[in-house]
């Protein structure tokens, strides 16, 4: 057998001896100041070998800056200091007009004044092409709808109490309502129904003054203030939205680790969402079809144990496969496609899924209750006192009510949604991201409620129960403006009264919201506006705002300002409401009693077990046993629950009960102005 023997790299060999050779050059020839020179010369080798290293680390930059480029958010608003916001004044000016108050506004600047042309020209054409509006009528109900921004009848403001119900008491007679103009109340046409034909255009607010907007949308800058602001309340609350930054300064952000999260909530039920991770400039259906505004997910009931745990190895194995990429340069495509497959394994089953499909199909934890649990509390307590769960007006709510004075989390995962949507009955609201990634916003003013109103309706949305995720090109074609932002860790959104927003995680993060009720005029006007909308869509409050109204005046809240006008503009609709309520009842043979003796297992309900838009019940209530979903369970039993007059049915087997005498709330109303 022949011996084989190892014989030397050439090259290898070649460089060495090339090395030696310098090597003893250097040795043998001293420099022109007399040193030697070998030092050099292996700095030189050092600081090429280092170059070379560079040039690696560069290029492997560029590569990852190649495949990260379309994950990056375009067009994003200008972060800018504090400057009046003109859009959220011409807001205001609406909403003072609509309840006849005189409060003091900004100036508008030449280059946001409506172009008075353009709307008599969009007039003319619509007179022209627009269909004809034909609106459902509203149900034939004895009792008319508690609505607070139809127009009151003539000489009934400045009324005393007694003097309400007294002229309230001939609705009875002759079937007309004599306080408030509740007969030109209809329902809005359901536009997801329509099958052919263009759609009926509502126009709630363009009939309470919203005005039409500019020629083209624009991309408007987001407000930045700081935390330790001494006057950050003012700035925050004259701004549609803004950023506040440094609230790691004020908040235990380890007071929300999944860990503690799973130790406390992981054992409890809570809806999910699935949902296709994408751009937020796409909205694709799970089968990848475009679908114009309408946004889709799948619901699913889990464990909040199993969905965070599940996010602690999604995180795992997308940091495992970035590293992995990380390591070669080129970067491999094979390396890509097993951290792309190894993505859609980590992801939990979903019915819905098909098995074949090309993403992972994403879980987002969504509006997780949290109770109020001492650590997570006392985490926030350094807040500014405006911001905080649960004070001033929610403080007069008192329901328990998530996301509003109670404190909700959303964990997210790259791509989870938040779609499109106005805050319950349009009040502010908080949202701190505790990291550690992004999430992108995009925000609208109420100022251009009624041309969004319009355009949803064109697109076939329903504003209350339809999943929406808004084309940004179709807003500025449509005349709204908006702007678009990312919210970093530490950073708090403050969203102001009325303003329409919508949301995605750029990465992994996990945000804590709530909604905050100031005592501000423009939130009182708001929420009257909001409970006649969702009344004309078939959609009931999430905030009982009679009970509201009610508990303010009983308080004496805020006498003698712009807020307790609008306030007391409700009260005497809902004054005369409760007056005609009682009448129809009387007169259909309900025998009235005191809520005192309700069955102890009903108690005291606020709302309507039958589900109806009303839901919210403020005095009369109705008693009867019916039938319902045990809890945690698809079966149903029998039990005695609450109904409004409208859904109680015949008398049998049901009982009626009052809350609260006229007189006493008559006392209420005359002592509040």
């Amino acid at each position: 057998m022949k011996r084989l023997v190892n014989k030397p790299n050439t090259a290898t060999s070649n460089s060495n001896e090339k090395r030696k050779k310098r090597s003893s050059q250097d040795l043998a020839t001293p420099t022109a100041d007399g040193s030697n020179s070998s030092s050099s010369s292996v700095s030189s080798d050092v600081e090429s070998e280092a170059l070379e290293n560079d040039k690696s680390q560069n290029a492997q930059k560029e590569e990852f800056n190649c495949i990260l480029e379309p994950f990056l958010e375009p067009g994003l608003s200008e972060r800018i200091e504090f400057r009046p916001d003109l859009s959220f004044e011409e807001m205001r000016k609406v909403m003072a007009k609509l309840f006849g108050l005189e409060v003091e506004m900004l100036e508008e600047e030449a280059d946001v004044l409506i172009n008075n042309q353009l709307k008599q020209k969009r007039k003319n054409r619509k007179s022209l092409t627009h269909q004809k509006k034909v609106y459902e009528k509203a149900s034939t109900t004895n009792i008319p709808y508690l609505l607070f921004t139809c127009g009151f009848k003539e000489g009934i403001l400045g009324l005393s109490g007694k003097e309400v119900v007294e002229k309230a008491s001939t609705f009875i007679r002759d079937g007309t309502n004599p306080i408030y103009n509740s007969e030109k109340f209809r329902y809005v046409v359901n536009v997801t129904e329509l099958k052919k034909g263009k759609p009926t255009l509502s126009t709630f607010y363009e009939k309470r003054g919203f005005p039409s907007s500019r020629e083209f949308g624009t991309l408007e800058p987001v407000v930045v203030l700081d935390i330790d602001d001494e006057n950050l309340e003012a700035k925050a609350t004259s701004v549609t939205v803004c950023l506040i930054k440094n609230c790691h300064k004020k908040i235990n952000m380890d007071a929300f680790t999944m860990e503690k999260l799973i130790k406390l909530y992981g054992d409890k039920t809570f809806t999910t969402l699935r949902q296709r991770p994408q751009p937020s400039t796409q909205n694709l259906r799970m089968d990848g079809t475009q679908q114009g505004f309408l946004a889709e997910d799948k619901v699913e009931e889990r464990l909040l144990r199993e969905v965070l745990k599940n996010h602690q190895e999604v995180y795992e194995v997308a940091r495992k496969g970035f590293n992995d990429c990380k390591s070669s340069s080129p970067i491999q495509r094979f390396t890509i496609l097993k951290m792309q497959k190894s993505l859609r394994d980590a992801q939990l089953e979903c019915s819905a899924a098909t098995g074949d499909e090309p993403y992972p199909i994403i879980t987002f934890a969504s509006n997780i209750d949290v109770d109020d649990v001492e650590e997570q509390m006392d985490a926030l307590k350094l807040l500014p006192e405006f911001t905080l769960p649960n004070k001033r007006l929610a403080q007069i709510l008192k329901d328990k009510l998530g996301g509003i004075n109670q404190v909700q989390i959303y964990c997210k995962v790259p791509g989870c949604r938040t779609v499109a949507h106005y805050e319950n009955q349009g009040i502010g609201s908080i949202n701190i991201n505790i990291g550690p990634d992004d999430c992108v916003w995009f925000c609208i003013s109420m100022k251009y409620a009624a041309e969004l109103e319009k355009l949803l309706c064109r697109k076939r949305c329903a504003q209350y129960t339809s999943q929406i995720w808004p084309s940004e090109e179709e807003l500025k074609k449509a005349g709204i403006s908006y702007s678009k932002f990312l919210q970093k860790k530490g950073e708090m959104v403050f969203v102001n009264t009325g303003t329409y927003h919508w949301v995605q995680s750029n990465g992994f993060a996990t945000n804590i919201s709530w909604n905050v009720l100031l005592d501000d005029w423009t939130l009182m006007a708001s929420a009257a506006l909001s409970n006649d909308d969702t009344a004309a869509h078939r959609h009931h409050t999430v905030i009982p705002v009679e009970k509201l109204i009610w508990n303010i005046a009983k308080a004496k809240r805020n006498m003698g300002t712009e807020f307790s006008n609008i306030v007391k503009q409700m009260l005497t609709c809902s004054l005369a409401r409760c007056k005609i309520e009682i009448d129809v009842v009387v007169k259909d043979g309900w025998e009235i009693l005191d809520a005192a003796q309700c069955p102890a297992e009903v108690q005291f309900p606020s709302y309507c077990f039958n589900g109806c838009h009303r839901v919210w019940m403020f005095n009369l209530f109705f008693v009867k046993e019916i039938e319902v979903k045990k809890e945690g369970s698809e079966e149903t039993e029998r039990k005695l629950g609450s109904l409004c007059y409208q859904c109680v049915g015949n008398k049998e087997e049901a009982q009626c009960y009052r809350v609260h005498k006229l007189e006493e709330l008559i006392k209420i109303y005359e002592n509040y102005n």
